[in-house]
């Protein structure tokens, strides 16, 4: 062991200098040992690393397989949207044909008018002519009696020859008046019976017009309750992509976050300057994302699976069995893109009892009522509100539809379920939205329906379905 002069000049001993080596040397190896330690840290946070690493891979190829996903449902929906354009075309080409349907009819009606105006006059001209010809009759029949007098007096001052002339020349007088009375009665009988056969033959033809008229009206209105389906159909669609655009887009601005984490967190390490907080921050970061990727990817499952039910139930019209309530709320969800943009709330309470029916009816219904609320009821001044609630008595469903918009008068009241009547003709309104309402609740669902309305305060539609199991 070499000792330095400045330990000697500094009045160090071996002994010291033997102390401070050992303590030297210790200093040494606890340094080594802390090494050691150090990288067997390192390693065990690169195997961590690599872990995360791998579990970040499956994240991306997950997220690749979502976009892919992401991208058929896009391709979908556009194609559905071009499908839909084409059902608006149809729709407007149906409405055309109604118009001049109805137009028809009416030219129908008025000519019927005429013609009956035409049969009125006729038979009125008629009954003056029996009336006259009743007239003359009764003339001619006052004088034969006039002669029958006056022959009967000459026939007295004749002898008995003359006499029996006389009385075989009133048997003919008589037979004479019976056999001119029976023609006159023979005519009257003959003119009235062409009168009332051609009254019949044209009440017969009017009839039938006006049958083929009530029938194409018929058919013209169930195509339309089909083209309503597929029109809210649609907008169930859209509404759908609507509600799906804000969690994709959440998992996805979340799985970029990630990424760009990943990166500066790889970077930090090839610099060997991570820390133990930041490696804790890393995972929490990649922790919270992960639940709310998983949180929205839920979401958009529980939303492709209502949509889908709801829209089976459209395409397939079949009865099945329901909770009334549950539907509701999934439906009331499902079409609620449209009262958001429109800033209306809505809620769904009462009972939830189980019944067998068509859902599509009861979509459609929902959906014309909603509409009817949204274009009529709401002003966009007030807090708007609908409620739907369910009450059920064993027997029946009670269904109320409840809004506090601005509400009708009693004349509009009275005549909301009349086809062709709207309040807003020439902007938009057609009128028969409340009249599809009202068949689809009477004639297929065999129930009752009935508003009570108040101005300034809200409109309810009660509606009473039997209750199948």
């Amino acid at each position: 062991m070499t000792i330095k002069p400045e330990l000697i000049l500094y009045g160090g001993t071996e002994l010291d200098v033997a102390s401070l080596y050992r303590e030297t040397e210790a200093a040494i190896q606890r340094l080594l040992d802390e090494n050691t330690s150090a990288k067997r840290s390192l390693e065990t946070t690169s195997l961590e690393l690599e872990k995360q690493r791998s579990i970040l891979e499956d994240v991306q190829s997950d997220y690749a397989a979502l976009s892919n996903k992401l991208q058929l449902n896009q391709s979908l929906l556009e194609e559905r949207q071009r499908l839909l354009d084409e059902k608006n075309v149809a729709l407007a080409e149906t409405a055309n044909r109604l118009t001049q349907t109805n137009e028809a009819y009416v030219l129908a009606r008025a000519d019927a008018q005429r013609q009956q105006k035409e049969a009125q006059a006729s038979i009125d001209e008629q009954m003056s002519v029996l009336a006259s010809l009743k007239q003359q009759v009764e003339a001619q029949s006052v004088l034969l009696g006039e002669t029958s007098l006056k022959l009967s007096d000459t026939s007295k001052a004749l002898d008995a020859k003359s006499s029996e002339v006389a009385q075989q020349a009133q048997v003919i007088d008589k037979q004479y008046v019976i056999i001119f009375g029976g023609l006159c009665i023979l005519l009257i009988f003959s003119l009235s019976t062409l009168i009332i056969t051609r009254m019949f033959l044209k009440n017969k033809a009017i009839n039938q017009e006006l049958a083929k008229t009530l029938e194409t009206l018929r058919d013209t209105q169930e195509h339309l309750i089909e083209s309503k389906k597929l029109a809210s159909l649609g907008e169930m669609v859209a509404g759908v992509a609507h509600e799906i655009n804000t969690p994709i887009g959440i998992v996805v601005t979340s799985s970029s976050t990630i990424g760009d984490e990943a990166e500066l967190f790889l970077a930090r390490l090839e610099d060997n300057a991570i820390k133990k907080s930041e490696l804790h921050r890393f995972l929490s970061n990649l922790k919270n994302t992960d639940q709310l990727i998983q949180n929205n990817l839920d979401r958009c499952t529980e939303l492709i699976r209502n949509f889908k039910q709801i829209s089976a139930d459209q395409v397939v019209a079949e009865g099945r069995q329901i909770y009334v309530k549950t539907y509701l709320e999934e439906l009331m969800q499902t079409l609620s893109v449209s009262m958001v943009r429109n800033k209306v709330t809505w809620s769904v309470t009462g009972d939830n009892p189980k019944t067998v029916l068509d859902p599509s009816l009861l979509t459609q219904i929902i959906n014309n009522l909603i509409s009817n609320a949204i274009n009529h009821a709401f002003s966009g001044e007030n807090l708007n509100h609908i409620e739907v609630s369910v009450k059920e008595d064993g027997e029946q469903v009670y269904i109320d539809f409840e809004d506090n918009g601005q509400g009708m008068k009693p004349i509009t009241v009275n005549k909301i379920f009349e086809p062709f009547f709207t309040t807003k003709r020439g902007r938009g309104g057609v009128g028969l939205g409340m009249n599809i309402v009202h068949n689809l609740v009477t004639a297929k669902l065999k129930g009752t329906i009935s508003i009570d309305s108040q101005v300034d305060v809200g409109t309810r539609v009660h509606m009473c379905l039997p209750l199948q199991n």
